[in-house]
């Protein structure tokens, strides 16, 4: 037993020596390198660029471009329209365990109630009619962690001698978004999907200071009326405003205003949109693209605050905010408008320096003008309605929009209680209804966020 597995042992080292003889490891090694020159494909959809290109991977061209995800539409335009000489033969779509399965699809919309159906994930094949040039075009929508979609990753997939091509094709779909884009002078979000605020607003709509008015329509309005002679007289091209004050002092009404009067690009940027930094880049990157363009960023605190006080925030975000800030000069036409609460926790370095941000503006609960104003609009009164108005503008020293709205609610309500109605069914509001108000809103506890009025 014992000589037997001596021998077994002498037979293992006398194959072991025979392995790594320089001869047969050379031998060994050509044949690996012979399988790997002759390795098929690694995935299905690999193997259907190969099936369809006629041609093994390695005589197969791929090459990756990504587009934020407010092109998409655009993109696949720009596709369709080169293409309108090749036919689309097969949309095929292979999931993550390489089966095919059916393609996804998503759908965006373009137009006010009208929506484009966009291929999320699939493979599109298409052959020239004329002289049989084929192409591979794969689609897969990419999202960051929270699910929120944010780039498209295009792959496009020809025979390597097609490269000059291919590479020409690409730059013409840069050129054709770049000069067609379906957003320019819309309102809308950073993703692209388009902005719905309700109602046309106009300046009757919100209550400003005369000091606050002169600095909108000095910095944005006039801004917009007077591009040309911005640019002949080598003027700045971009500005940067920051609206600070108390809720319901009107910082969203005012960028609703704007939104709806000046006619351009308005992008409207709230906290939940801006959590990477690849999502700050795009939206500058979208405001260069389609400007003129306002960008209008709700609560810049949530992603600017004090990197020294206030424990650093996200870093790169903010970074990222400073280096966009400081980096589209050249291309000019866009102001950006940001909005806090809080302005000592804004980070000095952009609440301080002019480049970035040239104005900062507090908006302040209205003085006693602006109260009655703002009542007139508010309620349907008729008799002796200027003595009611003085009366509740007196008592709503320190009030601030949302409050007030919120009065002639209440004092409404009170009326419509009591009855207090003319034939109409139009409630007649009395001192004695705004008493009632007044002594229910001081046992609110809620302290109340914007204002609005229909």
């Amino acid at each position: 037993m014992k000589q037997r597995i001596l021998k077994g042992e002498r037979n293992m080292s006398h194959q072991f020596e025979i392995d790594f003889f320089p001869q047969k490891w050379d031998e060994r090694l050509e044949r690996v390198l012979k399988d790997y020159r002759n390795y098929s494909l690694t995935n299905e959809h690999q193997k259907s660029y190969s099936e369809f290109l006629e041609a093994p991977l390695r005589e197969i061209l791929i090459i990756q471009e990504d587009f934020a995800i407010y092109k998409y539409p655009a993109v696949e335009r720009a596709i369709k329209a080169l293409l309108k000489d090749w036919k689309l033969l097969d949309v095929r779509r292979f999931n993550e365990s390489e089966k095919e399965s059916v393609p996804l699809y998503l759908q965006m919309e373009v137009e006010k109630g009208v929506h484009e159906s966009l291929l999320e994930d699939g493979i599109c094949y298409y052959q020239n009619l004329t002289n049989r040039r084929k192409l591979i075009v794969r689609f897969g929508v990419e999202a960051n962690f929270e699910g929120v979609k944010y780039f498209v990753r295009v792959f496009f997939v020809t025979k390597k001698i097609e490269e000059t091509f291919l590479r020409s094709f690409i730059q013409e779909i840069r050129d054709w978004v770049k000069d067609n884009h379906y957003l320019k002078g819309k309102k809308v979000k950073p993703g692209g999907s388009l902005l719905k605020i309700g109602k046309k607003y106009t300046f009757d709509d919100i209550v400003l200071s005369q000091e606050i008015m002169t600095e909108i329509e000095e910095n944005v309005l006039d801004f917009f009326q007077n591009r040309e002679a911005y640019i002949r007289n080598g003027l700045p091209r971009k500005r940067g405003l920051i609206l600070y004050g108390e809720p319901g002092t009107g910082k969203t009404l005012l960028g609703k205003v704007l939104c709806s009067q000046i006619d351009c690009t308005f992008i409207w940027v709230t906290p939940s949109k801006l959590s990477l930094p690849v999502e700050v880049s795009h939206l500058f990157e979208m405001a260069r693209e389609l400007s003129p363009t306002i960008i209008y960023l709700e609560d810049l605190d949530f992603y600017a605050s004090n990197r020294s006080e206030y424990g650093g925030g996200n870093i790169k975000l903010l970074g990222e905010i400073l280096n966009q800030m400081d980096g589209f000069e050249e291309n000019g036409d866009i102001v950006v408008i940001a909005t806090t609460n809080d302005i000592e926790s804004i980070e000095p370095a952009l609440k301080e320096r002019p480049s970035r941000f040239d104005r900062v503006l507090e908006l302040k609960p209205p003085d006693l003008w602006g109260r009655k104003t703002l009542l007139k609009r508010l309620l349907p009164l008729r008799d002796g309605s200027d003595e009611i108005i003085e009366n509740a503008a007196q008592k709503t020293d320190g009030y601030n929009g949302a409050q007030i709205n919120e009065l002639a609610i209440l004092a409404k309500k009170e009326a419509l209680k009591c009855r207090d109605m003319d034939d109409m069914g139009i409630v007649q509001l009395k001192m004695d209804h705004f008493e009632t108000a007044f002594t229910r809103m001081k046992k609110k506890k809620e302290f109340f966020v914007g204002f609005k009025h229909d």
